[in-house]
Order: C-alpha cells, then sequence, then structure tokens
C-alpha cells in the first residue's frame, strides 16, 4: 500500500461513511477486507438502518462503528424514514457482539434537543455495553440551499448551536452516563 508508512506512524485508519455505506453490502465488505489485509484501522459511519446479515458479514473486518442516533423512537421514521427497530436491534448485536461503538448526535434546534431527547440518549448509552464514547454534533444548515434548488421545504432549517451551549448538554450527558462525551461544531 502507498502510504502504508503513513498509517503505521499516525495510528490512522478508513473510515466509510455516507451516504449509507451498509446500502452498499458487497463493496463495503471488499473495501474493509483489503482494509484489514493492509492492517488498517478501520470504521464505519452508519444510520444502523440495514438488514442484520449486512452487518454480521462485515462486524469482524469493522473496529469502530460509528452509530447515527436522530432521533427518539417516537420520531425515528417521521424524521429520518427508517425503521428504529432494525437500528436498534442492529445497534444491540453490535454490542453484544463486543463491538466499539460511538453514538453520533446531532442536535437540532427544536428537532431532537429536548430533555426527553437527552434522557434518551443517555439511557441508549448505558444500556448498550459497546458504547465507547457519545460525540454530541452541532446541526448545520449546509443542505438548505440544497432543499431550495430542488423546490423542498427544509423542515430542519434551524439555527446551529454554538459550542458553550453543546458543552451544556454534554455535561448533562457525561453525569447521566459516565461515558464521555465529546462536543462538535463546524
Amino acid at each position: 500500500m502507498k502510504d502504508k508508512l503513513f498509517y503505521d506512524n499516525s495510528g490512522g485508519g478508513v473510515t466509510l461513511s455516507g451516504g449509507e455505506p451498509l446500502a452498499h453490502p458487497v463493496f463495503t465488505e471488499e473495501f474493509l477486507k483489503k482494509a484489514k489485509d493492509s492492517g488498517l484501522h478501520t470504521a464505519v459511519e452508519t444510520s444502523g438502518f440495514a438488514a442484520v446479515h449486512s452487518i454480521e458479514k462485515i462486524f469482524p473486518l469493522v473496529d469502530l462503528w460509528l452509530w447515527d442516533i436522530k432521533a427518539l423512537p417516537s420520531q425515528y421514521k417521521d424524521l429520518t424514514g427508517a425503521d428504529w427497530n432494525i437500528v436498534a436491534e442492529n445497534l444491540h448485536f453490535i454490542s453484544e457482539h463486543g463491538g466499539s461503538i460511538v453514538l453520533r448526535c446531532p442536535m437540532i434546534p427544536g428537532i431532537n434537543d429536548s430533555e426527553e431527547n437527552l434522557n434518551f440518549i443517555a439511557a441508549l448509552a448505558k444500556s448498550t455495553s459497546g458504547v465507547k464514547q457519545v460525540d454530541l454534533e452541532s446541526y448545520h444548515p449546509l443542505g438548505t440551499e440544497k432543499h431550495c434548488k430542488l423546490g423542498k421545504e427544509n423542515q430542519f432549517a434551524a439555527e446551529m448551536y454554538g459550542k458553550g451551549e453543546l458543552e451544556i448538554k454534554a455535561e448533562q450527558l457525561r453525569n447521566l452516563t459516565g461515558i464521555p462525551v465529546m462536543v462538535f461544531t463546524i
């Protein structure tokens, strides 16, 4: 591999990200096999909405799962189009089989930033043994222009949280879970 020395010295690896890597199971599996054969650390960023057999096939090839949690189960279908039960079943499969998970939670003001939502994230993190960290991410309106060009209404048109505001929510989660919580803003 051309950059092997870089990866060896930096401790870096590869992350398969979106769209949704699990929507392309054959490519994802082949890519991860080649990465592992090259000795690279592998991560998959996913919504978790996939057939469980797709996850079972690649599970041994993934070192870290970056798992998006975007809404309460009662809101999941309306806000994401995905079935929460499938996402939850897959998350628990990963955890029960020893996978390492980071929950990644975009905070959209007025949509998924309530106390109820934070309590849900905390309960999910505490009850899922594979969760090593929670990331709170500031929502960014980068897709707003695309929505306009497509003639669609952007239901998520909202201001972004500042780092200080997210840090308050992160501290709440730390206190509820005892798990590291990181804050990411753009």
